[in-house]
């Protein structure tokens, strides 16, 4: 496959097996399921459209709407180094604001992380046990 057709593999009218999932923010869902499919299909390119898309309220930061221009946010470099990206991904996307803005706060977030990944799962062996399954 060429470099230029890899895309094709992912939203490619071909990608039957590829279940496509957005989670825009509450503000950009008008765009996610009107505009941007009407440009896919308005391209004349075959392409694989949204098959979900679940849209979240926002994750607000100092209780406003983060933003990079105002310098409200977390530096990805340095959530990075603090933590991998694994446990970002997993605790923003199991409380991610689903009903209401949420104002994020790094020493709630660390204890939840602390709380639901080493208290939760490894008291409960469920980390041991995958360890020992993938290692077979």
């Amino acid at each position: 496959m060429e470099e230029d057709e890899g895309w094709q593999a992912w939203w490619g009218e071909a990608a039957s097996d590829t279940r496509y999932v957005q989670f825009p923010g509450k503000d950009n869902v008008p765009f996610h399921r009107v505009r941007f499919p009407a440009r896919l299909i308005g391209s004349g390119e075959p392409s694989h459209t949204a098959d979900v898309i679940a849209g979240f309220h926002w994750l607000t930061f100092k209780s406003n709407k983060l933003s990079t221009s105002q310098g409200r946010g977390i530096d990805c470099d340095a959530a990075l180094t603090a933590l991998p990206a694994d446990l970002w991904r997993c605790r923003l996307v199991t409380n991610a604001p689903q009903s209401s803005d949420t104002n994020f706060r790094s020493a709630r977030f660390v204890a939840e992380v602390n709380r639901d990944l080493a208290d939760v799962f490894g008291q409960s062996g469920a980390l041991q046990l995958s360890s020992k399954l993938l290692q077979k």
